[in-house]
């Protein structure tokens, strides 16, 4: 997850920061995420959750969340 996060989610996240505050409410973007990547996330690379969620990509308001909930299996 921190190669991940390294190469792909930060650099990522600040271009897509960069492009929200350049065009002023004309771009928007949705990130569809499973509960299990978050979780991971939060342990092994927690600044991905922190810019996702609680600092700047949420609060610019142009951002929308999706996320897949952990699938539980009722078969045997």
């Amino acid at each position: 997850m921190r190669k991940v996060a390294d190469k792909c989610y930060l650099p990522q996240n600040s271009i897509i920061l960069d492009l929200i505050q350049k065009n002023k409410g004309k771009f928007k973007v949705t990130f569809f995420s499973l509960r299990s990547a978050i979780n991971r996330f939060r342990l092994y690379a927690p600044e991905v959750s922190r810019l996702l969620s609680e600092n700047l990509l949420n609060k610019q308001g142009m951002v929308e969340f999706l996320a897949e909930p952990i699938p539980i299996h009722l078969s045997p």
